[in-house]
């Protein structure tokens, strides 16, 4: 799939990965590499925070190929 990024430096995935989180990687050789992520929220303290504040977050976890699988996603 051919993308190209848009004036303002952004990329359209479409819907199909609406809400989704990826950690970008730059490559050596100037590549970028989306690996989609879980976010895992630190103990209960960022439960109780109101959503529009930010929260510490303990560790980014990559998706497994089957639980992409499991979200219709190629």
């Amino acid at each position: 799939m051919l993308k190209t990024v848009g004036a303002s430096g952004q990329i359209s995935l479409g819907k199909k990965y609406a809400g989704q989180h990826f950690e970008m990687r730059t490559e050596a050789d100037g590549r970028l590499v989306l690996v989609p992520v879980r976010i895992v929220k630190r103990g209960a303290t960022a439960a109780k925070l109101p959503r529009f504040r930010r929260f510490a977050v303990a560790r980014i976890e990559p998706v497994s190929r089957d639980e992409l699988h499991e979200r219709g996603v190629p």
